[in-house]
C-alpha cells in the first residue's frame, strides 16, 4: 500500500501523484469490489499487470490485491455450472459471478474452499473429469446460496439436492482473520437447509468447533420454524426499497428475488408445516411479490408485472396499502397498453380500498420514485388537494384529485416510454 508521496522535481508519472490517490487506483484495478458489476451479476476482469509496472508498484499494490480481497476456490460436478437453473416463477436462469475459471493456482492466499457435489458417491476418477473449477470475490457469495435454494425447490433437482455434498476448507490466510471470514463467509449459509451432507474443515482454529456443528446441523437438517425466514423477507422489502427510492431498480429486483428464492426453498425443505405458518409465509412473501413487481414495471418488464400484479390483487391476504400499489401498478400498464375503460375501473376500485386517500397518493408516487424528484410540486399541490378530499369530502375535491392523480400517471408513461 502506498504510504509515501513523490519527491518534488520528478518527471510526472504514477509514482508522482499523491500515495492515496494511487491506493484508489490499485482498488480499482485489483480488488473485486469495484470489479463487480451489481446491474449484470457479474464482474469485470482485474488488472493484475500493474504489478508488473516497478518494485515500487509491486510493492505499494501487492498488499491491496491480497488483503482487500477475499479469494474464494469452488467446485462443483456439474457440466452446466456456472449456470443457474431458477425456477420460472421467478424469472430467468442467471449465472455465477466468477473471475476465473481457469487453474486456480496462482491465488496463494485462498480464504475458503467449498465443494459442492450432486453425486457424491461417483469414483474420483468420473468426478475429476465432470469437476468445474471457479474463482470468486466475497460478492459471490450471496450467489452461491441462490444457486442452493434454487437447486432445492426445482422439481427435477430437489432429490440430487437432498442427496448432494457440501465442504467447505477455511484456508490459512496471513490477511484475515477468521472472525471476519465466519461473518462474511459462512452467515449467509445459516438460511440453507436440506443439503444431504455439510463438513466444515477448520484448518486454521479460528472457527471453533461448536460453531462447525451447529451450522453442519442446520445446514442438514429442514426448516422448523418461520422466524429467520420471515425476519430475511422484511430486510430484502428494507433493502429494495432502499434501492428503489434512489432509483436502482435492478438492485431492488434483485433484492425481492432473493426472498421469493427464499420463501420456495423453505416452502420445499420445511418440516410438517402447520397451516399458521403457512398462512405466515404467505403474507410475508406477497409483500415482497408486490414490491417487486414494482421495480419490474419501472424496468419496462410489463407482461411479467402484469402477471405478478393481477395474481396479487386477488390475494386476500395482502394489506391494503400493498393492493393499492399493486392496483395503480395494473391501471397504469392498461394505460399503457391503450385499455383505458380497463385503467379507469381499476382506478374506481383502487380510490374505494379501505385505506386514507393520502395513501393511495403516497403509492402512486412510490412506484415511480425517479419521476417524484421531477414532480415535487405536483406532489405537493395533491397532498393538499387530498387533505381537501379527507375533510370536506366535497365532489369537486374528489374529482380535482382523480384528475391530478391521472395526470400523474399520463406524465410517468410518457416519460418511461420516452427512456
Amino acid at each position: 500500500m502506498a504510504t509515501q508521496n513523490a519527491a518534488p522535481h520528478r518527471k510526472p508519472g504514477l509514482l508522482t501523484i499523491p500515495g492515496e490517490i494511487r491506493n484508489k487506483i490499485y482498488r480499482m484495478l485489483l480488488t473485486t469490489a469495484y470489479a463487480f458489476d451489481e446491474l449484470n451479476g457479474c464482474y469485470r476482469a482485474l488488472q493484475p499487470a500493474i504489478l508488473q509496472v516497478n518494485r515500487q508498484t509491486h510493492a505499494e499494490a501487492v498488499d491491496i490485491l491480497h488483503g482487500e480481497n477475499i479469494w474464494i476456490i469452488a467446485e462443483m460436478d456439474d457440466p452446466g455450472w456456472p449456470r443457474i437453473p431458477r425456477d420460472p416463477r421467478i424469472g430467468p436462469d442467471i449465472y455465477l459471478p466468477i473471475l476465473s475459471s481457469r487453474d486456480p493456482s496462482c491465488i496463494k492466499h485462498p480464504a475458503l474452499r467449498i465443494k459442492y457435489k450432486t453425486h457424491p458417491g461417483d469414483r474420483d476418477d468420473e468426478l475429476r473429469a465432470n469437476t468445474h473449477t471457479c474463482v470468486f470475490g466475497e460478492e459471490g457469495i450471496e450467489y452461491f446460496v441462490d444457486m442452493l435454494w434454487t437447486l432445492s425447490s426445482c422439481d427435477p433437482l430437489i432429490e440430487t439436492y437432498e442427496e448432494s455434498s457440501l465442504t467447505f476448507e477455511l484456508c490459512s490466510s496471513p490477511f484475515h482473520p477468521s472472525s471476519n471470514l465466519r461473518s462474511i463467509c459462512f452467515q449467509p449459509f445459516r438460511l440453507v437447509r436440506g443439503i444431504g451432507f455439510v463438513e466444515i474443515k477448520d484448518n486454521v482454529g479460528g472457527l471453533g468447533l461448536a460453531f462447525c456443528e451447529e451450522l453442519e446441523g442446520l445446514m442438514t437438517d429442514h426448516w422448523d420454524s418461520t422466524g429467520p425466514i420471515l425476519e430475511f423477507l422484511q430486510t430484502c422489502i428494507q433493502d429494495g426499497d432502499k434501492a428503489h427510492s434512489l432509483g436502482d431498480f435492478a438492485a431492488s429486483t434483485r433484492q425481492y428475488r432473493r426472498g421469493m428464492l427464499l420463501f420456495h426453498h423453505a416452502e420445499c425443505q420445511y418440516e410438517a408445516m402447520t397451516s399458521e405458518d403457512a398462512e405466515d409465509l404467505c403474507v410475508g412473501v406477497a409483500a415482497v411479490e408486490c414490491h417487486y413487481a414494482r421495480s419490474l414495471l419501472n424496468l419496462g418488464q410489463c407482461e411479467v408485472a402484469q402477471e405478478f400484479c393481477e395474481r396479487l390483487l386477488r390475494d386476500n391476504r395482502l394489506r391494503p396499502f400493498d393492493k393499492a400499489i399493486m392496483g395503480l401498478c395494473l391501471m397504469f400498464i392498461h394505460y399503457r397498453q391503450g385499455e383505458k375503460a380497463k385503467s379507469d375501473r381499476l382506478f374506481e376500485k383502487t380510490l374505494n380500498l379501505p385505506i386514507d386517500q393520502a395513501f393511495v397518493l403516497q403509492a402512486s408516487f412510490d412506484i415511480f420514485p425517479t419521476v417524484d424528484s421531477e414532480l415535487r410540486p405536483l406532489r405537493q399541490a395533491n397532498l393538499a388537494v387530498s387533505k381537501e378530499v379527507e375533510t370536506t369530502r366535497t365532489r369537486h375535491a374528489q374529482d380535482q384529485w382523480n384528475e391530478s392523480i391521472k395526470e400523474f400517471f399520463k406524465y410517468c408513461h410518457a416519460r418511461l416510454h420516452s427512456t
